[in-house]
């Protein structure tokens, strides 16, 4: 993500906050409940403006990997690659 596209610091943290919940059942160790999690947040990205879709992918596909999710992550990642090609 480039600076000029680069969110404003207050809008930069909602992704994370929406993402909260998976934290805290992923730290618990209750997975099936991390990833029902991602999978509501990974609803809220086609709400979003262009910038804040970046940021939810970045977040999704990283929460993906923790959970070792490779191809949902990859395609999360994949999503937002052809983002940043247009």
């Amino acid at each position: 993500m480039s600076p000029e596209t680069q969110p404003p610091h207050h809008t930069a943290w909602a992704p994370f906050l929406d993402l909260f919940p998976f934290f805290k059942h992923w730290i618990e160790g209750e997975i099936d409940s991390a990833l029902e999690k991602l999978t509501r947040a990974e609803r809220l990205i086609p709400l979003e403006s262009d910038q804040m879709r970046e940021s939810y992918r970045l977040s999704l596909g990283s929460a993906y990997l923790a959970l070792g999710k490779l191809k949902k992550a990859e395609g999360i990642f994949g999503a937002l690659l052809t983002c940043e090609e247009t």
